[in-house]
């Protein structure tokens, strides 16, 4: 399971859900990687997987395309890929586990167009990691379901990890 960033409590909670799954399979193993928000940390741990001859990969991309290639290796060479939560450009992967994140940013879109601002506004936006593929899904969705509104926003910001503790430290706002 090669995750990326397990200083999120969401993340944490994802390994330790899969831990607890593998656990009731005596023939199953798992080993965790935490790539700590680092594309290229995550490409190595991938290919020190693949080096182990696994028989599965599991992986929650940091971002899309740094992690497109190391995926594509592994679904090639026949192994099969579970993706959870973000994605990596194209197909080459046996199944994606996520939130329809689209839909998700176009239904805030709607509350914000119909029910916080009927009569318009200026908004800002922040959004998550600019790699990853919730973030600009949710954006894309959030954009559409405020169409026709009159709602202003500025250019999206990204939220650069407010609050996510990073090894021993916190980073600061």
């Amino acid at each position: 399971m090669s995750q990326a960033n397990v200083a999120e409590p969401y993340r944490q909670r994802m390994d330790d859900d899969i831990g607890k799954a593998a656990a009731a399979v005596p023939q199953f193993t798992v080993n965790f990687a935490d790539a700590a928000q680092d594309n290229s940390k995550q490409v190595e741990q991938v290919d020190t997987f693949l080096a182990q001859r696994i028989d599965l990969l599991i992986i929650s991309p940091n971002e899309a395309t740094p992690l497109t290639a190391p995926v594509k290796r592994a679904f090639d060479r026949g192994i099969p890929v579970l993706v959870l939560d973000r994605k990596v450009d194209g197909d080459a992967y046996t199944s994606f586990i996520g939130a329809d994140n689209v839909e998700i940013g176009r239904q805030a879109g709607q509350y914000f167009a119909k029910s916080l601002l009927p009569s318009g506004g200026k908004i800002a936006v922040l959004r998550g990691l600019a790699g990853s593929t919730p973030a600009k899904e949710r954006l894309d969705g959030f954009n559409d379901g405020m169409k026709g509104s009159n709602i202003r926003s500025w250019p999206p910001r990204t939220a650069t990890g407010c609050g996510i503790r990073a090894s021993s430290r916190r980073t600061r706002c």
